[in-house]
């Protein structure tokens, strides 16, 4: 699949997903209103930060190993990998989201009784987060892009929105516990997706290779990008959690529209290290270093201008979108822009997180967002109790473009890429 083939599929999967995603949050608000959107919002916080710590930073071993296995027709391995890191998510997400429940029946009256049973239904989602997440991997390291992304981007949200709105046709109060019981059934039909589909594909093909298994070298790898993904999580989450502490859930509801809202940008980014990480780690291997400086420089341009229309789009009408949600939702209007200028400082620069992590420099992208990762829990525990949703904005910005200014002086210094790769030039 050429790039711009399957960068094209991934963003129509991806504006379609982003499209019913948002649809869903902006029907949700209104179905519930701020208070108990609130309480949602703040619930599946914590099953994206939890769910998606549960692989334990084997889905990010897999697209590294996985494709190379294929490449190099190394069946036997790439089968022992599937079959280990399936059952190793699903051990480590009923783990920790036990842990995570068994956590909020001991805090007792510590939680507020509004956020209880949402949150327990959050530590049920946990562990097929974890396995959504690693299905996702699966097939993005087989170049299976739109089986890799239509369940989780089409599927859940569409599911979301369907079982919501039978709740409120039936006259059922439409509650945070009621939105948290229909993610998780969303959940359930999604990840049924993904198995059916990946069966179908993959079973034939494996069925008659012995499996050899590497657990030691594949958790040996995958630890780096367990912390990779952790911190990113504290960098993408860290706002609202917070926020839980210091406002009430109609606060953290209009700043959840705000991240929502701004997030329409991360879809395009999204869509090129899509398909930008299986490569960056099958030319890295390959030992083909100017194909890979080039590859990398293409990457940004496809990242950069589309991101600069949108942007453009969500700082022009921003306010009237987030009244999509609700009137009192325009008032997050100033922190929307802030954010909305540090994604764009950030598309200027490409994938080049992914670039690192698929070269082998790992380890050095996860000390730097371990260090952005504190700077942002630092930057939202002055920033918020001063200036509420503008300091949220404004840490998470703040820690976007120091994330990012590291990430290119690391592969400035690794991989002779250009300090400022839209002026550089290539061969």
């Amino acid at each position: 699949m050429s790039l711009i083939h399957g960068i094209s599929w991934v963003m129509l999967i991806r504006i379609a997903g982003a499209g019913l995603t948002y649809l869903s949050h902006v029907m949700l608000a209104r179905w519930m209103g701020a208070f108990e959107f609130g309480i949602f919002a703040y619930a599946w916080v914590w099953v994206t930060i939890i769910g998606y710590i549960a692989p334990l930073g084997i889905s990010g071993a897999v697209v590294k190993f996985l494709p190379d296995y294929l490449a190099r027709g190394k069946w036997r391995r790439a089968r022992g990998l599937i079959s280990f890191s399936r059952i190793a998510v699903a051990l480590s997400g009923l783990v920790i989201g036990t842990a995570f429940g068994l956590t909020i029946f001991l805090l007792g009256d510590l939680v507020p009784t509004h956020y209880r049973l949402p949150l327990y239904l959050a530590a049920a989602t946990m562990p097929l987060m974890g396995l959504i997440d690693l299905h996702q991997e699966l097939s993005r390291s087989f170049d299976w892009m739109r089986q890799a992304y239509f369940p989780t981007y089409v599927l859940r949200p569409a599911m979301l929105l369907l079982l919501v709105g039978i709740i409120v046709y039936r006259g059922i109060p439409t509650t945070a516990s009621s939105a948290s019981t229909a993610a998780l059934i969303a959940c359930l039909a999604t990840l049924g997706a993904q198995f059916a589909l990946f069966r179908g594909k993959v079973g034939s093909e494996f069925s008659a290779d012995r499996a050899t298994y590497h657990a030691r070298h594949w958790l040996r790898a995958a630890f780096p990008f367990l912390f990779i993904e952790a911190a990113y999580l504290v960098l993408e989450n860290t706002d609202i959690v917070m926020l839980g502490y210091f406002t009430p859930p109609d606060d953290i509801a209009i700043y959840y529209a705000v991240i929502r809202t701004s997030g329409l940008l991360g879809f395009i980014a999204f869509a090129v290290s899509a398909l930008a990480a299986p490569r960056f780690s099958t030319l890295h291997a390959q030992e083909k270093t100017a194909e890979l400086r080039a590859f990398y420089h293409q990457s940004i341009h496809l990242t950069l201008w589309p991101s600069l229309a949108l942007g453009a789009l969500l700082l022009l009408f921003g306010e009237p979108i987030l009244a999509f949600f609700g009137p009192q939702f325009s008032s997050g209007y100033p922190a929307l822009t802030i954010l909305v200028t540090a994604m764009l400082f950030e598309a200027a620069f490409g994938p080049v997180s992914f670039l690192l992590s698929m070269t082998g420099h790992q380890a050095a992208t996860a000390r730097a967002i371990g260090y952005t990762a504190v700077a942002n829990i630092v930057l939202n525990a002055i920033l918020i109790p001063q200036w509420g949703l503008l300091g949220a904005a404004t840490a998470t910005a703040l820690s976007i473009m120091l994330r990012t200014i590291w990430f290119t002086v690391l592969a400035r210094s690794r991989l002779g890429v250009g300090l400022i790769p839209l002026l550089s030039h290539h061969r």
